[in-house]
């Protein structure tokens, strides 16, 4: 499918820094997609080693190779690669992680069947330098009520699965003062604006933990920051617990001292049932949002003891 106007209707974004031992797997990933109809804007961070160089050896009409002078870190990276976007749709692809190779028409199918959706997000596997078996299998919330309901507990949609109207991006950039979770702060701002989310029940993604990914080079960065959305998300869901509890300092300390953001431990999931029954009982006005969060709650908690 390729756009009359010869303009393309995604533009795959992806930002790269010291990545020559993982960077070919992760573009032929794209460049071999079912679906045909984009662009590959690629920016180099000014690397050190030779991933400029494979870079330049590539021949694809459909890329498009950026280089930024001096390095300005992931964040700004971004912004910069979407600025010259010129799809409808922005597709998110890190330099070490492997898409599926339906990946992309399953997830434009999705949002033109669904216009209501503004970010369209999977599943996806966790695996080592080594392919043979992944280490973990991450099976995010599907819907858009689920997706924001768990995102106060974790991130739920996963950066390199992501794809999401250019339109939205506009209105609201990638934080340029995080170096980390700035996805999750993005999402928090989506959903803050009205903008709706949803995951596709398809690993569409297989995505590398290394020494090298932000998460695990930045992990204290990352949790800091992913705190304060957590927070945000959760003032938002009960405004009226928050304020009469003063639930910034608790979560805060709670969510900065959680080892894994993906793992719910019995600790913290008293503390949630607590909270969303304490809102029952106050007869607070998002009863409906509350009792559903906690039988969300419940039955995500039961499945990850399984």
């Amino acid at each position: 499918m390729k756009s009359i106007n010869n303009t393309p209707y995604v533009s795959v974004v992806m930002a790269v820094f010291n990545a020559e031992g993982t960077l070919g797997p992760a573009i032929e990933s794209i460049l071999s997609q079912a679906f045909d109809d984009f662009e590959f804007i690629i920016i180099d961070d000014a690397s050190q080693d030779n991933s400029w160089n494979l870079l330049c050896q590539i021949e694809d009409p459909r890329v498009i190779i950026l280089k930024n002078k001096e390095n300005l870190g992931l964040t700004k990276s971004l912004n910069l690669a979407i600025e010259k976007a010129r799809g409808k749709l922005i597709a998110r692809m890190d330099a070490d992680d492997i898409s599926d190779k339906k990946r992309l028409s399953k997830q434009v199918d999705l949002m033109q069947a669904k216009t209501e959706i503004d970010v369209c997000g999977s599943w996806f596997k966790v695996f080592s330098d080594s392919y043979s078996k992944p280490i973990l299998e991450v099976k995010h919330p599907t819907s858009h009520d689920e997706i924001i309901l768990f995102a106060s507990l974790y991130n739920t949609i996963g950066h390199p699965t992501v794809l999401f109207k250019k339109s939205c991006w506009e209105k609201i950039k990638y934080d340029e003062s995080l170096q980390a979770a700035q996805d999750y702060k993005l999402w928090y701002d989506f959903y803050r604006e009205g903008y709706r989310f949803e995951n596709i029940p398809e690993f569409l993604v297989l995505y590398r933990q290394h020494e090298k990914t932000i998460t695990v080079q930045k992990a204290e960065i990352q949790l800091a920051n992913a705190a304060k959305v957590k927070v945000a998300y959760m003032k938002r869901i009960f405004p009226l617990l928050c304020g009469i509890m003063r639930m910034d300092e608790f979560f805060l300390g709670v969510f900065e001292r959680q080892v894994a953001e993906s793992t719910i431990n019995r600790f913290l999931y008293r503390i949630y049932t607590k909270l969303i029954k304490w809102s029952l009982a106050l007869n607070y006005k998002d009863q409906k949002i509350a009792s559903t969060y906690l039988k969300c709650l419940t039955n995500d908690f039961n499945l990850r003891q399984n």
